[in-house]
């Protein structure tokens, strides 16, 4: 194959292939994150995981709720948003000044089974039982209130070191795409290089 070609869709392959890979990198990585308040690793899609959303600052993202608020505490205005683990019902609560103003339903509880991964999300009181029936080790936890909830943040916050965590995306995601990009956008001009020295030498 003449040269006109050949390293112009050499360029071309290698660009795709290197685009795909660090296309799909940077889509599974950007989809974890860190919890603010304990470090642990979230799923942002997950049930789980909840959404802190600060006044004027990007989105941040926790493990449970009393991680959640206090992030929320961090930043002393916020709305955070979560799920019923049970039922999949939205439910939020909104901190201003430092302060559990509002809690949406007012009906919101949590299992509190003693860490971040068994601290549970719920509607109401309705749905805490349903989950205790699901979960063998749910059975016998207590139920807290969602003011209770928040009293635990503000307890765990007096102590705790909160700071922004880092983006999970690596660099070498960075790079994979980058060149595949690079690449890419390199092909189109090596063939017009390649086409018009050919024409030259005719």
């Amino acid at each position: 194959m003449k040269k006109t070609l050949a390293i112009p869709l050499a360029l071309l392959l290698m660009g795709s292939i290197l685009s795909v890979v660090g296309a799909n990198s940077y889509m599974n990585e950007s989809s974890v994150a860190l919890c603010m308040a304990c470090g642990m690793k979230v799923t942002k899609s997950d049930p789980s995981t909840l959404t802190v959303s600060p006044s004027g600052q990007p989105d941040q993202y926790a493990c449970c709720p009393v991680c959640a608020l206090q992030v929320a505490l961090y930043y002393k205005n916020a709305v955070v948003t979560g799920a019923c683990i049970s039922s999949g019902q939205k439910i939020t609560f909104n901190v201003k000044d430092s302060t559990l103003v509002s809690v949406s339903p007012s009906t919101a509880q949590m299992l509190s089974g003693g860490s971040c991964a068994k601290n549970k999300l719920c509607y109401d009181e309705t749905n805490a039982a349903a989950l205790k029936t699901k979960l063998d080790w749910a059975a016998a936890v207590p139920v807290k209130t969602s003011t209770q909830v928040f009293d635990t943040a503000v307890t765990k916050f007096a102590t705790a070191t909160i700071t922004p965590k880092p983006s999970l995306i690596s660099l070498p995601s960075y790079a994979l795409l980058g060149s595949g990009i690079f690449l890419l956008a390199l092909a189109p001009v090596t063939w017009m290089y390649f086409s018009k020295r050919e024409k030259q030498s005719v």
